[in-house]
């Protein structure tokens, strides 16, 4: 070979090499930028996940009603029918009802009662008074109470009524439904010494 030969040979094989040198390193650099960048994404994609579980994880509980009981329920306690005031012959009752489905109250009668009336105390120009209601809504395994200086029964045409004995009262509700509870002649410990009236 010629020297001419050799030396055009030697320098096509540095071209070469610088051109490698040259183009190694920004593939490389490529390579890294996307391996980082797919990393980047994932660690993203991980800490995103981790803040929906944690969200969920807190989120809070809200109260529901008793959906344990059977919606056939009709669950009537504590009755009570107050002894009429002075030998007067009106008077009032209470009690707690817990139904197994939405319903609302309509109506109540007894044997010892010419009628019964429902009825409820609301605050009107500054005085408590009370009203007579239509009806009366329960919602399904939320227990109401009818008590004094609420929602109450209001009791017209009674005789002598003493103390511990017991009355039927029958509740009919607008579904059709009715069921009878019995109520103790007494006076609701609430209202003892208070002189309540109606």
């Amino acid at each position: 070979m010629s020297w001419n030969s050799f030396t055009k040979t030697l320098g096509l094989s540095c071209s070469i090499l610088v051109m490698a040198a040259a183009c190694s390193p920004k593939e490389d650099a490529l390579g890294v930028e996307k391996a980082t960048e797919h990393a980047t994404h994932e660690t993203h994609d991980d800490h995103s996940g981790h803040g929906q579980d944690e969200h969920k994880s807190h989120s809070p509980t809200v109260s529901q009603p008793d959906v344990s009981i059977d919606a056939s329920v009709i669950q009537i306690e504590n009755g009570i029918i107050r002894p009429p005031l002075g030998g007067k012959t009106m008077t009032a009752g209470y009690f707690t009802i817990t139904l197994g489905q939405d319903d609302k109250i309509v109506a109540a009668t007894s044997d010892i009662a010419e009628n019964i009336e429902l009825h409820t105390h609301e605050m009107n120009d500054g005085m408590m008074q009370m009203r007579k209601v239509e009806a009366v809504e329960v919602k399904a395994g939320v227990p109401l109470e009818f008590k004094p200086k609420g929602l109450h029964l209001m009791v017209f045409g009674v005789g002598e009524l003493k103390e511990g004995e017991t009355a039927d009262v029958v509740l009919s509700l607008e579904s059709g439904r009715t069921a009878t509870a019995q109520f103790t002649i007494a006076v609701p410990d609430v209202s003892k010494g208070s002189g309540h009236k109606h």
